[in-house]
C-alpha cells in the first residue's frame, strides 16, 4: 500500500507540473470570449481535481497507518491467546498449532 501511495503522490506532482505548463501555454488573458471561458473552466476543474487528489492521498496515508496499527494489535491478541496468562503454559490453540507444524 505504501508503494501505491508513493506512486500516486509522484503522479500527482507530475500532474501539477503539466497543469502549470498548460496554464502558462494557454495564456487565458490573451484569449477572447467563449474560448477564454472554456479555458478558465478547464483550469478550474483541473485545480479541483488536483485538490481532491491531494486530499485522497492524505486520507489513504492515514488509513494505511490505521491498518498497520490494527494489524499490530491483532498480532498481539493472537500471541496472548497462545499462552494461558495464569499458568504461563501454552494453550490448546498453541498445542494444536505446534502439532500442525510437525
Amino acid at each position: 500500500m505504501a508503494d501505491a501511495l508513493e506512486g500516486t503522490s509522484q503522479a500527482n506532482k507530475g500532474y501539477q507540473k503539466v497543469l502549470s505548463a498548460a496554464r502558462d501555454a494557454a495564456r487565458p488573458h490573451e484569449m477572447r470570449g467563449q474560448t477564454k471561458c472554456r479555458v478558465d473552466e478547464i483550469i478550474s476543474w483541473a485545480d479541483t481535481i488536483r485538490s481532491a487528489s491531494i486530499l485522497l492521498i492524505s486520507q489513504l496515508s492515514s488509513a494505511a497507518e490505521q491498518i498497520d496499527a490494527l494489524q499490530w494489535q491483532l498480532e498481539q491478541v493472537r500471541q496472548e491467546t497462545m499462552i494461558d496468562p495464569l499458568t504461563g503454559v501454552g494453550s490448546r490453540r498453541h498445542r494444536n498449532l505446534l502439532l500442525n507444524l510437525k
